[in-house]
């Protein structure tokens, strides 16, 4: 037996010993220990919303797709609205919807509804201290649904707003004459353009440089 555990010894000893380096061994452990640390998270101190403004006082309806392109060239319709304070109350709801949607502000005040049976605005009830995020998001629980901003007193008017300055360039934006007052107008807004455009006004034929016999491209007769 003594023999057998000589021999083992001897055979056993002839292979090579593997080489540790405790050293790495230590700074491989510190490293997964580092990336595993806890992370606190934080709490955003932002909320973020999808609204949109109508322009009638009397509208309870879901707007249309092409009703939405209208307020939305009108300035109104849908944005997603941040607010700073996720705890703040209605003049800082006021204030941020204010600074995206300036024509509200000739609404002699608001109401909020959102979507409801079908295509019906479900009304918001306010409370007495007026409309907070934390009444719309948590007690009234509106989660994802659009907040639709209905005027009280003044419709909103349906005007286009001009063109934003980084779209003002004429290699972006797509004009077209318009055939009663001769101007170059956007595109988008050539059929709001229409409703509230006059013919122009020749006072003199030589006013036109491109009539020809009878009738110039202004549709002034001559």
């Amino acid at each position: 037996m003594q023999t057998s555990t000589a021999s083992n010894q001897r055979f056993f000893s002839s292979w090579p010993r593997a080489s540790v380096n405790y050293g790495n061994v230590k700074n491989a452990s510190a490293t997964r220990k580092h990336a595993y640390q806890f992370q606190p998270y934080k709490v955003k101190e932002t909320w973020t919303h999808e609204f949109c403004v109508l322009s009638d006082k009397d509208q309870r309806k879901v707007p249309t797709t092409s009703m939405k392109q209208e307020l939305r060239e009108a300035g109104l319709g849908q944005k997603s609205i941040i607010f700073k304070n996720k705890k703040g109350n209605f003049n800082h709801i006021q204030e941020e919807l204010y600074k995206n949607y300036p024509k509200l502000r000739e609404s002699g005040g608001f109401e909020f509804y959102r979507q409801g049976s079908g295509k019906i605005l479900s009304y918001i009830k306010p409370p007495t201290s007026g409309y907070t995020i934390p009444y719309l998001k948590n007690s009234y629980g509106i989660k994802s649904a659009i907040v639709y901003v209905v005027p009280i007193q003044n419709n909103l008017s349906m005007e286009a707003v001009s063109v934003e300055e980084d779209e003002a360039d004429e290699m972006n934006v797509q004009l077209q004459e318009c055939y009663k007052c001769g101007t170059d107008v956007p595109l988008r807004q050539l059929r709001s353009h229409l409703t509230t455009c006059g013919s122009r006004t020749i006072l003199d034929k030589e006013e036109c440089s491109t009539h020809d016999a009878m009738v110039c491209k202004c549709q002034k007769k001559w």
